[in-house]
């Protein structure tokens, strides 16, 4: 079974971590030194040591060492500073919005200071959020200027091409190629 910590998310180093029948994880030999080290610069976004070792590098993880890896890339063990909300909503690859108030939530269990009416002026006003279907065709609030990212990666799924999902919408495939083709100059006017 693999594990892959890095996923759309930029900030993400990409690392694979195999779990042995023992429940911890490893990706070769390291020494635990090393380890502490490796964790680190994965938690800073840096690199497994030198670009040509990044996959000979091996470390053995504890699930409670991933647990803890997770909680603090979460900012959930430690919140944001004031002002950091979009790095925040980065790192987390999204914020979950299928209601609103739990994206809200989100940002104000990892984020210093931060206004509960932040997330819906950086949505509605600041335009710096938008509201988009994501992963698992859920609703997320991404940070604007990594839409296209996501919009490139999300377009290689066949999942928002099956026209039993847009029959409540009252649209077939063909007419929703329309629109989206539509919509792009639209959006770029703006």
């Amino acid at each position: 079974m693999r594990f892959y910590l890095s996923t759309l998310c930029p900030s993400m180093t990409p690392v694979t971590l195999q779990r042995t029948r023992q429940g911890d994880f490893h990706s070769g030999q390291a020494e635990s030194a090393l380890k502490n080290q490796t964790l680190r610069r994965l938690d800073s976004g840096g690199f497994l040591g030198s670009p040509s070792n990044r996959f000979r590098l091996m470390l053995r993880l504890t699930w409670s060492q991933v647990a803890a890896w997770r909680v603090r890339r979460h900012h959930l063990d430690q919140r944001a500073p004031a002002g950091s909300m979009l790095e925040v909503a980065r790192r987390l690859c999204g914020l979950h919005a299928q209601v609103l108030s739990s994206a809200v939530l989100t940002v104000w269990a990892r984020v210093e200071e931060v206004d509960r009416r932040a997330v819906r002026r950086a949505l509605w006003e600041d335009r710096t959020l938008v509201k988009t279907w994501a992963m698992r065709g859920t609703l997320h609030l991404l940070p604007t200027g990594d839409l296209p990212l996501w919009q490139a990666a999300l377009s290689t799924s066949r999942r928002y091409r099956k026209p039993a999902l847009w029959r409540r919408f009252v649209l077939t495939l063909v007419e929703l190629d329309r629109l989206t083709e539509a919509t792009e100059p639209l959006l770029m006017a703006v």
